[in-house]
């Protein structure tokens, strides 16, 4: 399996299963929910944004950056996408990877859920916290922690202590979606 399916497949597959058990449980059957389900799609994709934003506008020097718009403007679509994925653990200041905005996020979560009646809002949040969380535990599964998120804050954290906050993320997450 290449590294770009097997990318897609921990997200979009942890992406379905997250928002099918939400759909169970809150009992969302009608075709009035596809909204929940188009965001979800949505919210899936949105974080990525983050290593485009990083690759085209904040590191362009970088030589992965260069590499990878040349590669763009060569038509090689896929293998710049693979390059992407395979280099992704290089890119060490993106703007939504890091614990104080995936934090914040959780807020904006509970408010979207708590005082949103918009399924489209309510699937894109969730996917996209969900992404995140999946981020943050396969950067601790592959690098043993998840330094990469804690860069811009005063924190090191234990083996331990990444392997908490991870799950304790995802947790919440879960908590969010099932109960708000």
């Amino acid at each position: 399996m290449t590294i770009l399916k097997k990318e897609a497949l921990i997200h979009f597959g942890s992406a379905l299963l997250f928002l099918l058990v939400i759909s169970l449980f809150k009992r969302y059957f009608s075709i009035g929910y596809i909204g929940f389900w188009i965001g979800g799609i949505l919210g899936t994709l949105a974080p990525d944004i983050d290593h485009l934003l990083y690759l085209y506008l904040l590191k362009p020097q970088e030589a992965t950056s260069q590499r990878v718009r040349y590669m763009f403007q060569k038509g090689e679509v896929l293998k710049t996408f693979q390059l992407m994925v395979s280099t992704r653990s290089e890119r060490k200041d993106l703007v939504f990877h890091n614990l104080l905005v995936q934090s914040a996020f959780l807020v904006l979560v509970f408010w979207v859920l708590s005082s949103s009646g918009s399924l489209l809002g309510r699937g894109f949040v969730l996917a996209f916290a969900l992404h995140l969380s999946v981020d943050q535990i396969v950067d601790f599964l592959q690098m043993d922690n998840i330094n990469n998120w804690t860069k811009k804050l005063p924190i090191e954290l234990t083996r331990e202590q990444a392997a908490l906050v991870a799950i304790g993320f995802l947790v919440v997450l879960s908590f969010l979606a099932l109960f708000v």
